[in-house]
């Protein structure tokens, strides 16, 4: 897939070292939340990540804001398209383009908790057969209304369903970034439900199982209703 509009920015993280981790954030429309979603990742616990943030052909003033933002951080890197050309090759670019070995999601009208991150890469590292985790996430509307939603916690559950239903929020996933390669990586023609595609993975693939009395304060995700 070729972009549209090559970056002229390449800035290297901070660490003077490949992250270990690339926040993928796909921009589409979303100038309303976008400052308050890379705010929320520059936030982290966690320092080694670099966030890829990719406008799919806004038509709005997302593009104008998100080359202030680009200017903000050295560890952003920001990348446009013309032409809309859907969530799933915008993904599967930003896979390209990742310098980490382990891919984070997050949509432009999320927020991560500050743990977030620190919390699902030491799983990861820590267990050498699991491909992803996710959490619990929080919905919330402008008037103050929440929703939680639960997700399965284990293997062996989310492989009951993964072929009917999605089993993660694709925003709250850290997945290893060699494994989503070599499945082929996201799908356009299964949009909406390409990250369900995505997620069938031959290897294990688990919620992060903690206690559950630190799973509310410290995995906890918290996603913008109405997002598509």
């Amino acid at each position: 897939m070729k972009r549209n509009e090559p970056t002229t920015h390449n800035i290297q993280p901070t660490t003077k070292q490949k992250p270990l981790v690339s926040v993928i954030i796909p921009v589409f429309n979303g100038a309303s939340y976008l400052v308050e979603a890379v705010e929320s990742v520059q936030k982290s616990t966690y320092e080694n990540f670099e966030i890829l943030l990719i406008d799919d052909g806004s038509t709005d003033h997302s593009k104008k804001l998100c080359k202030i933002i680009d200017e903000k951080y050295d560890n952003l890197r920001f990348y446009s398209f013309n032409k809309n050309k859907g969530l799933g090759r915008v993904l599967n670019f930003a896979l390209e383009e990742a310098h980490g070995r382990y891919i984070c999601r997050l949509n432009q009208d999320d927020i991560m908790l500050p743990h977030r991150m620190k919390m699902e890469v030491e799983y990861l590292e820590n267990h050498s057969e699991v491909v992803a985790v996710g959490s619990w996430i929080e919905l919330f509307e402008n008037n103050g209304k929440t929703q939680i939603i639960e997700f399965l916690k284990d293997d062996t559950e989310i492989k009951k369903v993964w072929h009917i239903v999605s089993p993660f929020s694709d925003p709250s996933v850290l997945y290893r970034k060699n494994v989503a390669v070599q499945a082929g990586g996201y799908k356009q023609e299964f949009w909406p439900a390409d990250d369900r595609k995505t997620c069938q993975y031959p290897k294990t693939i688990s919620t992060c199982p903690l206690a559950r009395q630190s799973w509310f304060s410290l995995l906890f995700q918290k996603t913008c209703m109405g997002y598509l």
